[in-house]
């Protein structure tokens, strides 16, 4: 009983530092004491509580997921029963490789997501060194370079859809930096981070995780190979699962969806656009405009959007300084 209430203890200290909550919930803390009745682990718990550091983040998030990897079941039990108990994975994959497939992630990998996920620039860094990161010399001249490059696919995808070419443009750079870096962590290590460890995402990222098992299933993909971003996004276009599959398009009409083809990502970066409410027509490419609103379901964070706005502009300048 006592190790069962230490999981619930740290596992609800981890989740309020990813979730940046102070605290856990009432009940955690009461079925906690309850089983344990020991008042060093609660002096632990409420010593945590009261520092913010990343060091204190790092040590806690990387003492709780070396507990549950210790305890093995309880690492991955709820990924594994999700997929098992699911209508349609179980046709695509024995158990024995479901199990197989979760049973061999890293701890060190979930970790590095979890902090990740607690220190992601959009929600730590002020919004002028956010956007420094995008709008640089060097990224300005590497994504007209790449323009130049492209040209014919950005006036096919504008033809089709009337999106500006030049938001495409500053959407990709800022995603992958023209493909340099689309993915550090398998999708599988995401997704399970997520379905254990952050409760607020655990539906969203099970809804995912099926979808991108579909995926490799139709496209006869071994899971753990696919990388992407440490919330589950892949390819080019950083486009995660259940988006790929509605609004990913074979826009060189090649007979396939490709994720890491540049004339498919940038078709379906501005099919996604479109179909998210750009107003066609509007020329208001300013911070709070309708096309800022659009740009902004890409990535849900106001600081992604106005940083898309001014690179967009930066390059339109300078495209014309130079043309």
């Amino acid at each position: 009983m006592k190790k069962l209430a230490k999981n619930i203890l740290q596992k609800a200290r981890v989740i309020a530092l990813v979730s940046d909550k102070n605290r856990t919930t009432h009940e955690d803390e009461l079925t906690a004491n309850k089983a344990m009745n020991n008042k060093i682990i609660l002096f632990l718990f409420f010593i945590g509580s009261n520092f913010s550091s990343v060091k204190l983040s790092k040590f806690i998030i990387v003492l709780f997921v070396s507990f549950l990897f210790s305890q093995n079941s309880q690492a991955n039990i709820n990924t594994i029963e999700f997929l098992i108990q699911d209508d349609q994975i179980p046709k695509m994959f024995s158990q024995e490789k479901i199990k197989s497939m979760f049973e061999n992630i890293e701890k060190k990998d979930v970790e590095e997501i979890l902090l990740k996920f607690k220190n992601k620039p959009e929600k730590t860094k002020t919004f002028e060194s956010y956007s420094k990161i995008f709008i640089s010399e060097k990224r300005i001249n590497r994504a007209l370079n790449f323009y130049a490059s492209n040209r014919k696919i950005f006036s096919e995808a504008y033809s089709k859809t009337k999106i500006d070419s030049f938001l495409i443009l500053a959407m990709i750079s800022m995603e992958t930096n023209f493909g340099e870096s689309h993915g550090d962590f398998r999708l599988i290590d995401s997704f399970l981070a997520q379905i254990e460890y952050i409760p607020e995402r655990k539906d969203w990222a099970e809804k995912q995780l099926k979808q991108f098992l579909i995926f490799c299933f139709n496209e006869n993909i071994a899971p753990e190979s696919v990388l992407g971003s440490y919330a589950g996004a892949f390819g080019f276009g950083q486009f995660i699962p259940t988006s790929f599959e509605s609004l990913y398009v074979d826009f060189n009409l090649d007979g396939k969806k490709d994720p890491y083809s540049w004339e498919d990502t940038i078709g379906s970066v501005a099919n996604y656009l479109l179909k998210n409410s750009y107003p066609v027509g509007n020329n208001n490419f300013s911070i709070k405009s309708e096309i800022w609103d659009s740009v902004r379901t890409y990535n849900r964070s106001d600081k992604y959007a106005s940083t898309a706005i001014l690179l967009r502009n930066e390059l339109l300048k300078e495209f014309y300084l130079l043309d």
